[in-house]
């Protein structure tokens, strides 16, 4: 237990070393050829794989540096569900609080970057990990507030985790997101607002079957192209933009195809001014928990 423990602290402070990495350049091209061993250094400080394993030893029997974790300490599903059996049947409520002292966001936001550019299965890996742990956690945490009476309670956890392979709807999932992300700058949005946008705009087709939802979803596009308050987060020319997002979000790259880059205006025709109000609100229900 006490091994596993050291490794989601090593994997913690791997996460908070690797993410600024990652969020400051653009490594799409790196996940494409993630397997390719030949890769240039170019123009970033670290390769992907090089980024990737000095986290992921800890999860999967990978060697790094010349260094490869023992198999029981690997943050592998069959060790997880090992830890969380033994804790319960042990009562080992001091294990269990150490976890409150492990910062799990660094790991959470490299899952999250690692979907964006559609490395699912390293995702997997690490989203299982976040699960974990942040269940444990909670558990030690409602704890501390009982009385002290309640020490010697026993442990009844119980952690569901993710398959470590990816099922084909999944990943086919995981590979429409990866293109819906290739519209965004680097470093503008971070990984939670891209996932909210994403979310938002499916939503709003799925929810409007009756309506125009694509109409707003292209103003908002507009908007996100041209208002300094959302920080132009998007890249390339608007039809390239329009099309990448529909397609991501199952619709024909023809939607919306008859408009143009001035069409928020009054003026322009055809128009999408009156469009504007909902597409901002659009953008508010998306942005405002995540900004």
């Amino acid at each position: 237990m006490k091994t596993l423990i050291e490794s989601l602290e090593r994997l913690s402070e791997a996460a908070y070393e690797a993410l600024p990495l990652l969020e400051k350049y653009d490594y799409r091209k790196e996940a494409d050829n993630y397997d390719d061993n030949k890769l240039e250094l170019r123009v970033i400080p670290r390769l992907l794989q090089d980024i990737l394993n000095s986290m992921l030893k800890y999860c999967a029997p990978i060697e790094h540096n010349g260094e490869r974790i023992p198999d029981a300490a690997l943050l592998n599903a069959d060790n997880m569900r090992r830890f969380t059996e033994n804790l319960n049947i042990s009562g080992d409520w001091a294990s269990l609080r150490q976890l409150n002292h492990i910062d799990l966001e660094p790991i959470k936001d490299i899952k999250d970057l690692l979907e964006e550019i559609g490395l699912s299965h390293q995702a997997r890996l690490l989203e299982n990990v976040c699960s974990f742990a942040a269940n444990l956690r909670s558990h030690s945490r409602s704890h501390s507030l009982r009385p002290a009476s309640t020490e010697n309670e026993t442990i009844n956890i119980q952690v569901t985790l993710s398959p470590e392979e990816l099922t084909d709807a999944e990943l086919q999932q995981s590979q429409v997101y990866k293109e819906f992300c290739t519209i965004f700058r680097p470093g503008v949005l971070n990984s939670a607002q891209r996932q909210a946008l994403y979310k938002t705009f499916r939503d709003h087709i799925k929810n409007n079957p009756k309506g125009k939802p694509h109409l707003t979803i292209t103003a908002a596009i507009l908007l996100l192209m041209k208002k300094t308050h959302y920080g132009k987060p998007l890249q390339g020319q608007f039809h390239t933009i329009r099309k990448t997002a529909f397609t991501s979000l199952g619709e024909p790259n023809t939607t919306a195809k008859n408009y143009k880059e001035t069409s928020l205006s009054k003026t322009t025709s055809p128009t999408l001014y009156k469009y504007t109000e909902p597409a901002t609100e659009l953008l508010s229900t998306a942005l405002r928990t995540t900004r």
